[in-house]
This record gives C-alpha cells, sequence and structure tokens, in this order.
C-alpha cells in the first residue's frame, strides 16, 4: 500500500500555537500524537468543541471544554477572550469581566480585550470607566474608526459637547471620507449653537455618502427650527421631495413633510400629500411609523392631524382607530378617545386593547355596572379572552359584587392555572368576603407561581400579622417584599405592623413613622402609628395621629371606627 502522507500533525501544531496568541506554552510544545499516532485531546480539540457546541446553542457545555483548553493552555490569550465572549453570552458578567481584567494585567496592550471590557462596561451604564478603557485603546490603535464611534457616542449621551467635538474633529481629520465622523460632528455643532457649521458637516457627511437618509433627516430639522428663513424652508422642501422620490412609502418623510407644510400656513395641501401619497402604504407601515415618531414621545396632537386624513383614505384600516384613540387619551380629552375606541371592530388586533380602554374611562368615572356591561358584550364576541375575564373580576370587585368576581376569576384560573394576577385578585376577593383562609391560600398560590411577587407577599404576611398569627414567617415575608420594594409605604407599614403584634412597640413606632412619611396621605398608616404611640405611652401623639387619620377618613363607616380611640383619649384630657 502506498504511503499517502498528510500534514495533518503540522496543521494541528500550527492552529495550536495560533491559538495560544503566539504564546510559549505547553500545549504548543507537545506533539498532536502519541508514539502509536492517536491523536489527543488538546487545547485545539477542546477549543474546536466549544466552537462547534456554542454554534449548536449548548453555551453552558461549550465554556466546559473552552475551560479544559485553558487549563491546557493557561497563557493563551485567544482562548481567555473567547471564553469571556463565552461568559458573555451566559450573561455572567463578572465572571467576564474578571476573566479580562486579568488578561489585561498581564497584557495592557491587548486591544481586543480592552475592546470587550468596554463595551461590557458601556452595557452596563459606567460610561467614565468605559471612556477610558476607549481612550487607551485609541492610543495604542489610533486607525480604530469603530472606537472612535464608540466613545463619541458616550460623549454625546452624556452631553459632554466639547469633549465630543474634540474628538470627532480629530476623526475627520485622520479619516477625511468617513461620513459618520461628520455626520456626529453635525450633531456635536447643533449643541453647540452652531447652525451653519452643522450645516456643512452634514452636507459634508452626504457628500461621501449620498444615500444617508439620517443626514437628510438632521438637515430637514436644522431647517425647520433653527434655519429657519426662506432659503432653507425651500431646501427642506427638497429634502423631503428627494426622500420620496426615491421610496414613496417612507413614512416618516412624508408624515415630516405634511406637518411642515400644515406649520407652514398650508394645511390643505398637506392633507392633499398624504391622501396622494399613502395611498399605497400598508395598514403596518402607517402603525408603526405614526407611533414611534409621535404617539411614543407624546406628540399627540400631531398624530391627530395625520390619522384624520388617513383613515378617511383607509376605512378599512381599522387599527387607526386605535391610534386615534390613544392619541385623544394622550390629550386627555375621553369623549373623542371613546368615540374613536368604539369604532375598534372585533377584527383588529387592538380590540382588546380599545375595549380595556373603554371599560377603564368608565371605571374611573365610577360607573362599574357600564364598565361591567361593555366588557361583558366584548366577551360575547371574545369568549376566550382572559384579559376580559381578569378586568371583569375586578370590576365587579370593585361594584362589591364578590360573588361575581370571583366567578369570572375562577375562569381565568381555568383557562391558565398560573395566572398570578387572577389569583392574587381572588385572594383579595376572598379576603373582602371575610374568607381568610381561602385568601391566605390564594396569596401562598401566588408565591408559589412567583417567589418575587412582592404584593402577595406583603400582603400574606401582613395578614398574619393582622390575625396575629405566623408572626416569625410575616416578618420573613414582609422582609422580602421590602428588599423587592425598599421604598414602599405600605410594605413598610406592614412590618411596622408585624413588630406591633409581637409587642415590640419601639421598632414598631420607627417603621410605622417611616411609612408615614412615605404615605402621609393613608388613613390606616396614621392609625398604626397612634397606636404604637399609645402603647409606649406618649398619648399626646397618639391623638395627634388618630385625628390625622379622622382627616383622612371620607366615609363615616370608616370615620367611625377610629373615633372611640379619640374619645377615649379625650375623656383622659388628652
Amino acid at each position: 500500500m502506498k504511503n499517502l502522507w498528510c500534514p495533518w500533525g503540522a496543521i494541528l501544531f500550527l492552529c495550536v500555537a495560533l491559538l495560544a496568541g503566539c504564546s510559549t506554552s505547553s500545549a504548543t510544545k507537545s506533539s498532536a500524537r502519541t508514539a502509536e499516532g492517536s491523536i489527543q485531546p488538546n487545547a485545539f480539540y477542546y477549543y474546536t468543541e466549544a466552537q462547534l457546541l456554542r454554534d449548536q446553542g449548548e453555551g453552558q457545555a461549550a465554556l466546559e471544554f473552552m475551560q479544559k483548553a485553558m487549563a491546557l493552555d493557561p497563557d493563551s490569550r485567544l482562548l481567555k477572550r473567547e471564553t469571556a465572549v463565552l461568559y458573555l453570552q451566559l450573561k455572567d458578567d463578572e465572571a467576564a469581566l474578571a476573566l479580562l481584567e486579568a488578561l489585561l494585567e498581564e497584557q495592557p496592550d491587548d486591544v481586543e480585550a480592552l475592546n470587550l471590557v468596554g463595551r461590557l462596561l458601556q452595557s452596563r451604564k459606567q460610561h467614565e470607566r468605559a471612556k477610558g478603557i476607549y481612550a487607551r485603546i485609541l492610543a495604542q490603535d489610533p486607525d480604530n474608526q469603530d472606537i472612535y464611534l464608540l466613545l463619541g457616542n458616550l460623549y454625546i449621551e452624556d452631553a459632554q459637547w466639547d469633549e465630543a467635538y474634540d474628538l470627532f474633529s480629530r476623526f475627520v481629520q485622520r479619516f477625511p471620507n468617513a461620513y459618520a465622523g461628520y455626520f456626529f460632528l453635525g450633531k456635536v455643532y447643533r449643541q453647540r449653537n452652531q447652525p451653519l457649521e452643522a450645516e456643512k458637516a452634514f452636507r459634508r457627511s452626504l457628500a461621501i455618502e449620498p444615500e444617508l437618509e439620517g443626514a437628510r433627516f438632521e438637515l430637514i430639522e436644522l431647517y425647520t427650527t433653527e434655519l429657519t428663513s426662506g432659503q432653507y424652508q425651500e431646501k427642506a422642501v427638497q429634502l423631503y421631495e428627494e426622500l420620496l422620490q426615491e421610496n414613496p412609502q417612507n413614512n416618516r418623510a412624508l408624515f415630516g413633510y405634511a406637518l411642515f407644510l400644515r406649520d407652514s400656513g398650508r394645511e390643505a395641501k398637506a392633507e392633499e400629500i398624504l391622501r396622494a401619497r399613502a395611498s399605497d402604504i400598508s395598514q403596518n407601515d402607517l402603525i408603526r411609523g405614526i407611533y414611534r415618531f409621535y404617539i411614543e414621545p407624546e406628540r399627540y396632537r400631531d398624530a391627530i392631524f395625520l390619522l384624520t386624513p388617513l383613515i378617511a383614505l383607509h376605512p378599512d384600516y381599522i387599527d387607526l382607530h386605535y391610534l386615534l384613540g390613544v392619541s385623544f387619551n394622550g390629550l386627555n380629552d375621553s369623549a373623542r378617545a371613546l368615540t374613536a375606541f368604539r369604532s375598534v371592530s372585533p377584527s383588529s388586533r387592538f380590540y382588546g386593547e380599545a375595549t380595556l380602554q373603554i371599560a377603564s374611562r368608565h371605571a374611573e368615572e365610577d360607573r362599574f355596572d357600564q364598565a361591567i356591561a361593555h366588557l361583558e358584550a366584548a366577551l360575547a364576541k371574545q369568549p376566550a379572552n382572559t384579559e376580559f375575564l381578569l378586568y371583569l373580576g375586578y370590576y365587579y370587585e370593585e361594584a362589591e359584587r364578590f360573588e361575581e368576581a370571583e366567578r369570572y376569576l375562577l375562569r381565568v384560573i381555568e383557562a391558565v392555572p398560573d395566572s398570578e394576577q387572577a389569583h392574587f385578585r381572588l385572594g383579595v376577593v376572598y379576603d373582602k368576603m371575610k374568607r381568610k383562609e381561602d385568601s391566605i391560600a390564594a396569596m401562598q398560590r401566588v408565591i408559589a407561581i412567583n417567589g418575587d411577587h412582592a404584593n402577595a407577599l406583603n400582603y400574606l404576611g401582613y395578614t398574619y400579622a393582622d390575625m396575629g398569627i405566623n408572626l416569625d414567617e410575616a416578618e420573613a415575608l414582609i422582609r422580602r417584599a421590602l428588599e423587592l420594594r425598599p421604598d414602599d409605604g405600605y410594605i413598610t407599614d406592614s412590618l411596622g405592623w408585624v413588630f406591633y403584634k409581637k409587642g415590640n412597640y419601639e421598632e414598631a413606632l420607627k417603621w410605622l413613622l417611616k411609612a408615614s412619611e412615605l404615605v402621609p396621605d393613608d388613613p390606616v398608616i396614621s392609625e398604626h402609628v397612634g397606636d404604637a404611640y399609645l402603647k409606649l405611652g406618649d398619648k399626646a401623639n397618639a391623638l395627634i395621629y388618630y385625628l390625622k387619620s379622622l382627616s383622612l377618613r371620607k366615609e363615616d363607616s370608616e370615620r367611625q371606627k377610629i373615633q372611640p380611640k379619640i374619645d377615649a383619649l379625650k375623656r383622659e384630657g388628652i
């Protein structure tokens, strides 16, 4: 048999050497074969297996192989960087950062490691440290355009305009054909109140990259807010026309153009432009554009101006009515919001949200019967809608029709057994029905589903405290809730009430006073403070807080609960 020579050992040796990042290590010195010729696992083998596992989504297994590779080749910078990347993919930022920082202690000039650390720090909002890392990279690698952009954008984000100006000025001097440098320099000039310089920078960016849409929108904004004379107005029109000529379905350009015409006193022309140019734009694109550019930034009047002719143009675009309702809602125009929401038909993807908005409007004005009637009519059209069932349970609870509330909430749980909201509301309903054991069981179920449900933790803990049972467990539950929401006055009050029930009145008063500071207008918390003062023999302060509690109670039935405590102290001459 002919001996067909294959340079496998040489190739393997070379790969391991490259893997080591030019370090001298035991792995690179050892042969890839035994005397018998069989391949033995080495750093390159484990590294390759790790890459395959990572590509298959097996991150933890990949990490184990990468750690084995590092054990065989502990000096490899590449292995350390790749392991750090795996840690990042596994959401273990601390391990990644520790590994990279250890690498940088050994090799302070490792640009790739610095890059990873900088991006990690930036993602964790540690901007000052990230800036320092990026500056180190630029000192070693002054031609790294990506780092200029990362550092420059951090300066912009932190409103460090002088630093951003210096950086991007250096950037365009070093890279005169980098359109991104001129683009960001233009943004910096605008912040420095240098509109003419900003225009030049944006124009230079477009000269390098003519299809750069962002620069054109920046120029339009410049011409419509800062450089507003006639010649600049015409430049804005020209840019809008260019954008729409290149892409007739550019909804950002179309909407901006229409609003520009309206603000220029040409409202009829603006509506004509909308009707003429929006006929071929899909409903999804219209929704995305209006929501992103006008509703999300709370430009509700602009959204309404755009939506009105679009709805007339596209009567079959039923989802647009929902956006119109949201816009009127944003302006607190309840009547027109309701009219728009009522126009959202059951075939719309927003029918559920529109229905809940209508019911919510009724409920806010204590018209629970109307809220319930509207939801029940909607439920007849969408009987599997668990949101409708959940809100019906809530509104029946608010209307103090607890049996109906229980019935709807149980229907939610039947459909979605692990619904935290339904179990929690059911627990509240049972509490109001004086079914304490059932209420406790419901809250325990919520916590079993989600151990970090702060409201359920607090509710169960307070229930135990109020009943004078399981006080140690009550304290543990409430402390956990307070860890999750440390500035919550109601949870703080619960912890104080646990100490009160334990007879530790000084500790109780400390927490109850803090709760009163956090929620100064709650009558129950004020009453609790009064109770603690009374137990400590400070009757004067007890009376002050009882009177405060009385002043905060609106219903006669509620006022009657606190009145006997006040009367008793007054009889003592306090």
